[in-house]
């Protein structure tokens, strides 16, 4: 549904209908957590992924985590085959029509790091930041509606006359998907039961564990054949998301995290994480 589209947008968006790597995931989580803040001053936007209960695939992954510690731009950071990007590799792909080499320039790692949890599992965390926030949300917006049509049913469209309306309004070149301030709007074109519809259907996702980014509603606005949802973060800036419980089948053979010490990579304490993570303003 087009609700996913700010999910897109964030980790999820970069691991697109494309592969680029055809080795498979290094990493396999047993939960995972996206956090996203709006820097308002700058107009960038940051999110944060943490990764618990790490199984490391032994063909493959102490190379991969190597390289996501050097700040390697692999989304999702498992990697692997199917659907993973390395944004230094953009240039010149198959996907350039929806991707834009530009989007390097304006994506960093700020920071990434390995910790031992309480329960002797691995934890992976990366922080990752976009500036120019709203251009690339608008990009991505783009990139998605010329592959997909508002379908009549589904989300957001329930009715005849809210699929002319949103027509009508792609046509004319407006996005769902705005930021304003720290805050995240969707908005589109509807009639009154059509935005009942599509209120019912954001509480029901909203109710629904998924991987990647689904921040919560905070209100609900409908004026003038307009519905609007408005995404506020919590006092200390990120947006509130649940995490996901991952069902992915084990890898065959995993690295342990004695082993990952041996090969020289840096694990931080639990405390250590906690600090860090205290530090950006998240109690963990």
């Amino acid at each position: 549904m087009k609700l996913a589209s700010l999910a897109l947008f964030v980790s999820v968006s970069l691991s697109s209908c494309f592969s680029l790597n055809f080795e498979p995931p290094a990493l396999e989580s047993r939960e995972s957590r996206t956090m996203m803040r709006v820097d308002e001053a700058s107009g960038a936007l940051e999110w944060l992924s943490i990764d618990r209960g790490v199984r490391v695939r032994e063909s493959n992954g102490v190379a991969h985590l190597r390289a996501v510690l050097a700040g390697a731009r692999v989304y999702p950071i498992e990697g692997g085959f199917p659907g993973s990007v390395d944004v230094a590799v953009l240039s010149g792909s198959d996907a350039s029509d929806y991707w834009s080499s530009d989007i390097a320039e304006d994506l960093s790692v700020v920071e990434v790091g390995l910790a031992e949890d309480t329960d002797a599992e691995l934890t992976v965390w990366r922080l990752t930041r976009l500036e120019r926030a709203a251009h690339w949300l608008s990009h991505f917006q783009r990139g998605q509606e010329a592959a997909h049509a508002p379908e009549l049913g589904r989300f957001p469209t329930f009715d005849g006359a809210s699929l002319a309306l949103q027509n009508a309004a792609r046509i004319a070149g407006e996005s769902e998907w705005r930021i304003e301030g720290r805050t995240l709007v969707f908005e589109v074109p509807s009639t009154l039961e059509n935005a009942l519809c599509c209120q019912e259907e954001i509480l029901s996702q909203a109710a629904t564990v998924n991987e990647g980014f689904a921040p919560q509603p905070s209100s609900f606005h409908y004026k003038d054949q307009r519905f609007a949802v408005r995404y506020m973060p919590r006092d200390d800036g990120w947006f509130l998301v649940p995490t996901a419980k991952l069902d992915a089948e084990p890898v065959v053979k995993s690295v342990s995290i004695d082993e990952l010490r041996a090969a020289g990579l840096p694990i931080e304490t639990h405390a250590q994480l906690r600090a860090r993570l205290a530090q950006l303003g998240i109690v963990d």
